[in-house]
């Protein structure tokens, strides 16, 4: 996260950086959090330059995976509302998806499974494991969306499960929303690998957002951690591999139009659902024999993150005025 010589710390603009290099389907992991004055450590995208950053990249089409921090806060908290000396008189909780979205995946810390590596409670806290329940540092609040393991994961470094030199370490004890937010991050690369061998388009924001809120193991609660203090489901892939493989083929007319003789116009239709693959095709409402009478040209419009808008450009080839139909046939979504 330091951009330049100066060593400048500049997340917001690497994430632009991280975007720009980036294609539709890729994904970025933002493995940190913020100090709140008063909250305690949050969720980055509740500044405002962070936020507008995440929202670029999802903008590109590029899924943004978000640690929801350590704070043990509730993001719905009403001291959330208040902007911060700086802000823009525009700021708006964002918290709240109904002021605004930024269209990331944010990402609670969940308990493993008693037993994990032969232990039924956490070595430092002494947190006694319930198997997906809120592990008791974990921000939660609605407008979290699914969970990862907060304790015992196996990962790379520190050295204590396995020692030796420094490219061999690893350790089984790596926690926080930053273990659980790459468990995400590794499901949804799954996810769009899948997709891509398969010749689908791959999961956008919305589409990885939505496919993880209403699939997965449920959240369950504990002494002190109820259900109410959300943090997700845990991601399932038995679950989500065939939802997103899911087909349902149809077609039929959106519009219909006319061009004189050797003309071209322009059409467009709106909010269809980024993730579906649709070919569209101009057809004579009176067809000749001989040579094609009309050329369709689609351009692709990225209204959201979630929708897209088709321009479609017509164009008679014939000598003479046509009546068309601007058909749509889905081949998968």
């Amino acid at each position: 996260m330091y951009r330049d010589a100066a060593m400048t710390y500049n997340l917001p603009q690497v994430i632009q950086l991280a975007a720009d290099s980036l294609r539709p389907g890729d994904i970025i992991l933002i493995e940190q959090q913020y100090s709140h004055p008063t909250l305690g450590l949050t969720t980055v995208e509740w500044w405002p330059a962070d936020f507008d950053a995440i929202r670029y990249a999802v903008s590109r089409g590029v899924i943004v995976v978000e640690a929801a921090g350590n704070g043990n806060n509730n993001l719905d908290a009403a001291g959330y509302n208040t902007a911060l000396t700086g802000f823009p008189a525009t700021w708006r909780n964002p918290f709240n998806r109904a002021n605004r979205d930024s269209g990331a995946v944010v990402v609670g810390a969940g308990n493993p499974p008693p037993g994990t590596h032969g232990r039924n409670a956490e070595t430092g806290s002494g947190e006694v494991y319930t198997d997906r329940a809120r592990c008791n540092f974990s921000n939660f609040g609605s407008m979290i969306d699914v969970q990862g393991w907060g304790w015992e994961v196996t990962t790379t470094g520190y050295g204590d499960l396995q020692g030796g030199p420094e490219n061999e370490q690893y350790t089984d004890t790596f926690n926080g929303t930053s273990s659980a937010s790459p468990i995400v991050v590794g499901t949804l690369a799954c996810l769009q690998g899948i997709l891509r061998a398969y010749g689908r388009i791959p999961l956008t924001p919305a589409r990885a957002r939505e496919v993880l809120r209403t699939t997965g193991s449920p959240q369950q609660a504990a002494t002190g951690r109820p259900l109410t203090q959300r943090i997700g489901n845990r991601p399932n892939l038995r679950q989500l591999i065939p939802l997103v493989l899911q087909t349902n083929t149809w077609s039929g007319v959106q519009f219909t139009g006319s061009l004189g003789a050797n003309a071209t116009g322009r059409w467009y239709t709106f909010n269809w659902p980024a993730h579906w693959h649709v070919v569209w095709t101009a057809v004579p409402t009176t067809p000749v024999p001989g040579a094609p009478q009309l050329k369709i040209k689609t351009q692709v419009e990225r209204a959201s993150d979630g929708f897209i808008t088709y321009w479609l450009n017509v164009t008679n080839l014939s000598n003479r005025p046509l009546n068309f139909e601007g058909r749509f046939t889905v081949l998968g979504w």
